[in-house]
């Protein structure tokens, strides 16, 4: 430290409560809360006006420096929100292209899917029934059906059997051209 230094810190300029709330601009209260953060005081009552002020500009500096990372953490807030919206226009974008397909529709599409299966079921099990009964029902019958439930399909999600084949009968054939259960 020089010289100079040394003695700007041996300068000391005594006042009272009421000479440095003015100099501040601060009513009485507010300096003796500042004296329970650290606030210097020589006595009760005195006060040294630049040890003062010293200790309020590293306050300041210091309150300064806290709100800088606040506004750090407020542009990296706003960066997110701003992510947040050119996501949401990407999406719909993609729906106006038709990439996204909303999920009410996704929803609405499998519960009509669902019931056509619920129905080819039902009548499934009527046909089995007859079967086992002892009613015959022919193997062309059963491809008759099988191609009118995959046309109820196609229709509600067209091209959805164009990547399976027709595979060979998995039962075996009786003579008289009926499914062996």
């Amino acid at each position: 430290m020089s010289d100079d230094n040394k003695n700007i810190n041996k300068i000391s300029l005594p006042v009272d409560l009421l000479f440095i709330s003015n100099f501040f601009d601060r009513d009485e209260r507010t300096i003796q809360l500042w004296v329970q953060k650290g606030m210097p005081r020589e006595q009760r009552g005195n006060y040294d006006l630049v040890a003062c002020t010293r200790w309020l500009i590293r306050e300041l500096r210091q309150e300064n420096e806290e709100l800088k990372s606040g506004d750090q953490t407020l542009s990296r807030l706003r960066k997110v929100e701003q992510e947040m919206r050119n996501e949401e226009r990407e999406i719909k974008l993609k729906k106006l292209r038709g990439e996204y397909i909303e999920v009410e529709l996704v929803k609405s599409t499998w519960v009509t899917m669902g019931k056509v299966i619920v129905k080819f079921l039902e009548g499934l099990a009527v046909k089995i029934n007859r079967r086992v009964n002892g009613d015959s029902i022919t193997l062309a019958a059963i491809h008759e059906e099988i191609n009118l439930i995959r046309e109820d399909i196609s229709k509600l999600k067209p091209g959805y059997f164009t990547d399976i084949e027709d595979e060979d009968d998995s039962g075996s054939e009786t003579e008289d051209n009926e499914l062996n259960f």
